[in-house]
């Protein structure tokens, strides 16, 4: 293969300098933007490999670009659930009310006491309060929160 057709291929740096391609940082961040349009330029390679021709510049940045909105589509941003089912696994399951968020951010954004009992300031309670809690609400004799199916139907065949 002619490698003045490779050459002629832009560099990730000029591309990110692109006004049409930085205009994603804010959603992609610059370290993703930047591997995006590599993998962009993996693609114009593996073109002028099987093709022999080396596509326009033009068409290469319009290519990064269309590879940045495609990245970007896939983030996570807020919809409306109109399926019918309240409990969409799809859609992130159940909404937590504002009240809530608040509350979680507060303990969140900062050390707490997960798994430290403050009183004699060695490690608590795996679970902290929800298992008593949850004897309170259902009356049951012991209790065991996990965060996932798998853990739950591990342990509860264990």
């Amino acid at each position: 293969m002619d490698n003045e057709l490779y050459r002629g291929i832009p560099q990730v740096e000029k591309l990110l300098e692109d006004p049409g391609v930085s205009r994603w940082f804010p959603v992609l961040s610059r370290p993703l933007a930047a591997r995006v349009v590599s993998e962009a330029l993996d693609a114009v390679r593996n073109c002028i490999r099987d093709s022999g021709i080396r596509p326009p510049e033009a068409e290469v940045l319009a290519a990064v670009e269309a590879a940045c909105a495609r990245t970007a589509a896939r983030r996570l941003r807020r919809v409306v659930n109109a399926t019918g089912v309240i409990l969409n696994t799809n859609l992130g399951r159940a909404p937590l009310p504002r009240s809530v968020w608040e509350s979680a951010a507060a303990v969140n954004t900062g050390y707490s006491t997960l798994e430290m009992d403050i009183v004699t300031g060695r490690r608590g309670r795996r679970g902290g309060i929800v298992p008593d809690l949850l004897r309170v609400i259902t009356g049951c004799e012991e209790a065991l929160v996990v965060n996932n199916n798998a853990a739950a139907v591990l342990l509860g065949l264990s």
